[in-house]
């Protein structure tokens, strides 16, 4: 593999900024994916550890590593010229070992735990434990690598991809799980499909939108974005107003809107000419409007820069945010302000050229590099159509592969909400929500208060739609 050294990305150049700040003040968040599976069945680990190294080999953003540049915000990027690591395995605890962990911790008082262990508010068996420990210690990102593959031995294994985030986003993980899944089938003697071609990979997608925002183009839409405000605050009603000073702690919220309930929907978009899902926005909006007091409310939503087919195969941070901006209850006419959303969501997704953390170097210097103090909700649509290919209980042929959840890290978001289209499983909510901020009471109250607003908007059950 050749080494490049290049100008690390808008985004890269953010949250290593935000990163130094935290080690500063000795303050460790993993901002970790995380991909963990329970195997039940044969697992060869001789032939996963090679599939491991050809997937590195693959994709060698994995191998990555940054150093400072000349100026601040101006890091390098290194990839390549790494060799691929192994995986890391870790021994299962044995019974004994368990009993005397619980006795120490029953006889504890409030056990000291360690800053890793403080990002999850998780519980789970002890083997788990060991995972998420494993996979919450830092990555060395002066050197590389920034990925780790870990196996918890024992008669059900636990297998966990854990990628740095400066190197991945969610459809990136799905990319390395499909590939990770043939490489494995291959070297077990397995039917596999083949890989397919990676046409632009994530280094070369950076130069191009690096070149791109120092080009007159560039500059000029730059130029037009200034006047917005980058980073929305809108605080919802029980906002505690005290920011992480040690850690952020993390906790998730998961509602569903029954399949029945979400179809009636359907007419109302049709008559619309929109999808559900900026239906859905809608609400979120009117809702936030409701519990914020405020007339002009403003979320992020999520960008995945996929559109051209070259980098549909690639791994790496290729996603970024927009802010869209309303006033849900400005006229009277419900039409007319849907439009306006949807309008405002056109002008997000226009300026998505310009990644947001440029355009809060741009704009607001002052948080460029630095965290969050103000709530904001990032909305992030995932159509049916966008799903993952089942669940990857094949991920390992000749086994069944059962997902765990270890949820880990920081996010810019107080409320970082995902809004996943199940098809017959209906509409499911998952919100990370930040614990120093916000209570589970306050995320529910947010989710009542849209399901109420999309209830007035759907189709009375039994009654047709709109022509």
């Amino acid at each position: 593999m050749t080494a490049r050294t290049v100008p690390a990305a808008w985004n890269h150049r953010h949250r290593l900024l935000q990163s130094a700040a935290e080690a500063r003040r000795g303050v460790f968040n993993p901002h970790h994916s995380v991909r963990a599976f329970k195997v039940s069945g044969p697992l060869d680990l001789a032939a996963l550890d090679r599939a491991w190294a050809a997937l590195q080999r693959r994709h060698p953003v994995l191998l990555s590593s940054f150093g400072p540049g000349h100026d601040r915000g101006a890091e390098q990027w290194r990839t390549g010229g790494a060799e691929p690591v192994g995986l890391v395995r870790l021994a299962a605890p044995t019974q004994s070992t368990v009993t005397e962990n619980t006795e120490h911790t029953e006889n504890t008082e409030h056990a000291e735990n360690t800053e890793h262990n403080e990002n999850t508010l998780t519980e789970g068996t002890p083997s788990e434990d060991i995972l998420e420990k494993a996979a919450a210690a830092p990555f060395d990102i002066a050197d590389g690598p920034l990925a780790r593959l870990l196996v918890v031995t024992g008669r059900q294994p636990l297998v966990a991809l854990v990628v740095e985030h400066l190197v991945t986003d969610g459809w990136s993980g799905t990319v390395l799980l499909r590939d990770l899944r043939s490489l494995y089938a291959a070297e077990v003697g397995a039917p596999y499909t083949e890989l397919p071609v990676i046409q632009q990979d994530f280094v070369e997608f950076t130069a191009r939108q690096n070149a791109y925002l120092e080009s007159e183009a560039g500059l000029r839409l730059r130029r037009r974005l200034a006047g917005g405000e980058p980073v929305p605050d809108t605080p919802l009603k029980g906002f505690t107003g005290r920011t992480p000073v040690r850690h952020e702690r993390i906790r998730r919220l998961d509602r569903t809107w029954e399949a029945a309930d979400y179809d009636r929907l359907l007419p109302v978009a049709r008559a619309t000419r929109t999808t559900r899902l900026n239906l859905v926005l809608s609400a979120v909006h009117s809702a936030l409007a409701d519990l914020s007091g405020r007339r002009t409310v403003a979320t992020t939503m999520t960008v995945a820069n996929r559109a051209h087919p070259s980098v549909r195969h690639s791994v790496g941070w290729f996603a970024s945010k927009v802010v869209v901006a309303s006033e849900p209850y400005a006229g009277a006419d419900p039409a007319a302000r849907l439009e306006a959303l949807r309008a405002a969501v056109a002008t997000g997704l226009e300026a998505s050229r310009v990644p947001w953390p440029t355009q809060i170097h741009d704009h607001r210097p002052e948080l460029f590099g630095t965290q969050a103090t103000t709530p904001f909700l990032s909305f992030n649509a995932q159509p049916e159509r966008m799903r993952e290919d089942g669940d990857f209980g094949d991920l390992f042929a000749g086994a069944r592969a059962e997902p765990v959840t270890v949820r880990l890290g920081w996010q810019d978001a107080a409320l970082a909400t995902q809004w996943q289209e199940r098809g017959p499983g209906g509409l499911r909510l998952a919100v990370d929500y930040k614990t120093d901020w916000y209570s589970e009471t306050d995320v529910a109250a947010l989710w009542d208060a849209v399901t109420g607003h999309l209830e007035r908007l759907a189709v009375p059950a039994g009654k047709a739609g709109p022509a």
